[in-house]
């Protein structure tokens, strides 16, 4: 009993060290990834460029064909179309750069849950630019009347949750598709029907917000959107290993 209670308090100081420094591991795998996807974007600048340019184009001709927009449900409907084709142009180079080889080089370097949290991390991220681009430009065509019933910060938080649950999703289905064998296509054929459910919980936050809803009427939304997006990803951690090696 002695000699268990001495090899317990002996060494359970090295297995807390080697179970954080696995996490250290696990932590700079995900950041030299994540820092791969980035100097990618930035070599190959047209594609970066191109999905800014849809996002400026889009919401001018919106302004061009509107000009003034006084309705909260056309509001919320033509930021989220934005948002939405942005995040699918954006998500269509996300696994299809691997095509040439460096899948199997991923497969030896890292674990799949690894190269998927980094994609969804930078692809959440960019679509979070973009969406706060899209707000910005929006503000600038139709002027910042526009939010005056706003809460921004309840705004700012519901584009945030909708980003980065736009971003877990499509990068899962990005591999899915990717790993059939499939085109970029297949991720848009698959994403319209997966992403209803947080799409309508999405557009109808955003209009209640958009409206000048308190927190109080907000909240239910907000942890609605929140729930989906954990369950995304847990779903996805679970399951890009299962088909990612195969």
């Amino acid at each position: 009993m002695a000699n268990t209670l001495y090899r317990a308090v002996l060494f359970e100081p090295c297995n807390l060290l080697l179970t954080r420094c696995s996490y250290l591991r696990e932590v700079k795998a995900v950041y030299i990834l994540f820092k791969k996807e980035f100097q990618l974007d930035m070599r190959k600048k047209q594609l970066l460029f191109g999905i800014l340019l849809f996002v400026l184009s889009t919401v001018f001709t919106c302004y061009l064909s509107l000009e003034k927009i006084e309705d909260s449900k056309v509001l919320a409907a033509l930021f989220w179309i934005v948002g939405l084709f942005a995040a699918f142009n954006a998500m269509q180079k996300s696994f299809q750069q691997e095509q040439s080889g460096t899948d199997k080089l991923l497969y030896t370097l890292a674990s799949p849950r690894q190269v998927w949290i980094a994609k969804a991390t930078y692809y959440s991220l960019l679509i979070l630019v973009l969406n706060l681009l899209s707000i910005l430009l929006f503000s600038l065509f139709f002027g910042a009347d526009i939010w005056s019933r706003t809460s921004m910060d309840l705004l700012l938080l519901a584009v945030f949750l909708g980003s980065i649950g736009l971003g877990t999703a499509l990068t899962f289905l990005s591999a899915l598709s990717f790993k059939a064998n499939g085109s970029a296509s297949l991720t848009v054929v698959l994403g319209f029907p997966v992403l209803m459910p947080f799409l309508f919980s999405l557009t109808s936050v955003t209009l209640n917000i958009l409206d000048g809803a308190s927190w109080e009427v907000a909240s239910f939304g907000i942890m609605l959107l929140a729930g989906l997006f954990l369950t995304t990803t847990i779903m996805s951690l679970f399951l890009v290993p299962f088909f990612w090696k195969s």
